[in-house]
């Protein structure tokens, strides 16, 4: 996935989420990648969440239950190809999505 002008406030809490972000462009309108993390024999597993959207909305309400102040989000539409939309945090258990375009696919959550 990338990221352009993603926030420098939610690297900090990035690789500890599962998360690596990587910056891919430098100059005015930076540009981050992220990748996610593989976990391995005997180290801790990463708390995650999927949801799959069935019908294309252009919001996407998403209850976790992940308990974190910070989340890393990627997000697929319904043929597996990664999706951009505005990730809106509502509380520690919960986030909203919204895209310029009703859309089904697959959030993932972590």
């Amino acid at each position: 996935m990338v990221f352009p002008n993603f926030s420098a406030n939610l690297l900090v809490n990035a690789e500890e989420l599962g998360w690596k972000i990587t910056q891919v462009f430098d100059g005015p309108a930076a540009v981050y990648a992220a990748e996610r993390i593989a976990t391995t024999g005997g180290g801790a597993d990463v708390d995650g969440y999927t949801h799959n959207q069935a019908a294309a909305s252009t919001v996407w309400n998403i209850t976790h239950n992940l308990n974190r102040d910070a989340v890393a989000v990627s997000i697929e539409d319904a043929t597996g190809q990664d999706a951009e939309g505005e990730v809106n945090r509502v509380s520690a258990n919960a986030l909203s999505i919204t895209f310029l375009v009703a859309m089904a696919g697959t959030a993932y959550v972590t």
